[in-house]
């Protein structure tokens, strides 16, 4: 849905992290007065996510950690797992800046650009499929601005056909999980500081790494 919704002219697009973002994205929705597309999982959502929130402001992403070590650009119920691996990461010495996107179109412009420059790499997770996804969205702003897009990696959904079944367990499945997820950014972190790698050779799609 992401994808099919992204190109239409006029559309935003928006998720929420928890059960009080969806409120608050709801209420800003129906007093907006424009086509905006929410996005929320079928599963439950979290309570709440983080000690506060800030207010809904169009096409502005919400920082819930900060770090050098790298960050995570995670797009709607994606944050919740991502908000736990990064916690997990903190035990490590790992600290990671953890960005709650929200709008998927419009994109926060100005912190993207913000964290191309700044930070070794920058990860956009998805729960939706990744070709014309919230990724490639954060790639094609990345080309626009003239920023360096090769310290980009997408996690998502892959170009396949995906089984039913309970969302933990495909999320598990798609290496979309927390556990996943720290095991990601810990080799990256890794590489990086080991002097890197070269990062034109590679194409990161969901869990796979494909040679060119």
């Amino acid at each position: 849905d992401i994808a099919y919704l992204r190109h239409l002219p006029g559309m935003m697009l928006m998720a929420p992290k928890d059960g009080r973002e969806l409120e608050d994205m709801l209420a800003f929705a129906l007093d907006f007065g424009a086509p905006i597309a929410l996005r929320y999982p079928r599963a439950e959502v979290p309570g709440r996510i983080g000690s506060s929130s800030t207010p809904i402001v169009l096409g502005k992403a919400e920082v819930l950690t900060r770090g050098g070590d790298g960050a995570v650009l995670a797009y709607g119920a994606m944050v919740a797992p991502c908000y736990q691996a990064c916690a997990k990461l903190q035990e490590k010495g790992i600290m990671v800046t953890l960005v709650n996107a929200r709008f998927a179109k419009p994109l926060d412009e100005e912190l993207i650009a913000e964290l191309l420059e700044a930070q070794p790499f920058v990860v956009t997770v998805e729960d939706g499929v990744l070709a014309g996804g919230f990724g490639s969205a954060v790639a094609e702003l990345a080309l626009r601005l003239g920023k360096d897009a090769r310290k980009l990696r997408s996690l998502g959904v892959s170009d396949r056909f995906i089984e039913h079944g309970p969302r933990e367990r495909l999320l598990q499945d798609l290496k979309l999980d927390a556990e996943s997820l720290v095991r990601f950014i810990e080799r990256e972190v890794s590489q990086g500081r080991k002097g890197g790698t070269d990062l034109a050779s590679t194409i990161r799609i969901g869990s796979e790494t494909e040679s060119l």
